[in-house]
């Protein structure tokens, strides 16, 4: 083979190699460029899909805070349809009324005992729209004004039978804010046993407590009355009834 034909050759087989080499770097950056696309593309979906879950959270957050808002709006409705019922409505007056009684019947009614009546007043007028004939009688119970206790049991007689085990303790909650003075103590045990004879509830610490009480009525100041059992006694008056022992 002569000297030029080699030659040939050899430019030839560099031109090859180097064809070989550049589709090499060709490929590997076609390469690079589909690995450099399928990551722009994986970020693209991932943040995608990091939209979509936080538009999902958002759209379940909102769904639910919207079930929890009808819920609530439900429950006022079910209150309002309560509160326009005559013996529910009978057994909040019932409620204040005798807690007024309780409070007020030591002749001093504290701060907190005025604030637990009339927050719970507050509390039924925010119910809704109130009927007026109902809305008069709440403006009515307000403002405190000294009762027999034949007065509050107009009231109690009115009232759910099925309530007034809760309204007794309700009350004694009312004198138990500031100290249950001796009168208080006295007007919620008459309390608690006009319920047991009402609904014949056992009040135990009516009967397990040793009591001692003067026979003057704490509701009017006239004379209590014993019956035959000499376990409790009634005012003559006014119609309050409470247990009491005599000491020997």
């Amino acid at each position: 083979m002569g000297l030029g034909m080699k030659l040939m050759n050899h430019v030839l087989g560099n031109l090859a190699a180097g064809a070989v080499s550049s589709l090499m770097e060709a490929d590997n950056k076609a390469a690079e460029a589909r690995k450099a696309e399928a990551q722009a593309k994986m970020q693209a979906y991932e943040i995608q899909k990091k939209q979509m879950d936080e538009e999902a959270r958002r759209r379940k957050s909102a769904e639910e805070i919207a079930k929890i808002k009808a819920q609530a709006d439900a429950d006022k409705a079910a209150i309002n349809v309560k509160l326009l019922d005559d013996k529910s409505f009978n057994t909040m007056k019932a409620g204040i009324v005798l807690c007024w009684y309780i409070a007020g019947i030591d002749g001093n009614i504290s701060k907190d005992e005025a604030h637990a009546i009339t927050e719970r007043i507050r509390n039924i007028k925010a119910t809704g729209d109130i009927p007026e004939k109902y809305r008069d009688a709440i403006a009515e119970l307000e403002t405190y004004r000294p009762m027999t206790f034949d007065e509050v049991k107009v009231y109690l007689d009115r009232a759910d039978s099925k309530s007034l085990v809760g309204l007794a303790l309700r009350a004694e909650y009312i004198a138990k804010m500031d100290g249950m003075t001796a009168a208080e103590k006295s007007a919620v045990d008459g309390v608690k046993l006009y319920v047991e004879q009402k609904v014949g509830y056992h009040f135990k610490d009516l009967h397990t407590m040793p009591l001692t009480v003067s026979m003057i009525c704490p509701t009017c100041g006239g004379k209590l009355i014993p019956d035959e059992s000499l376990r409790k006694a009634t005012c003559d008056y006014c119609g309050f009834t409470k247990l009491v022992e005599y000491k020997s």
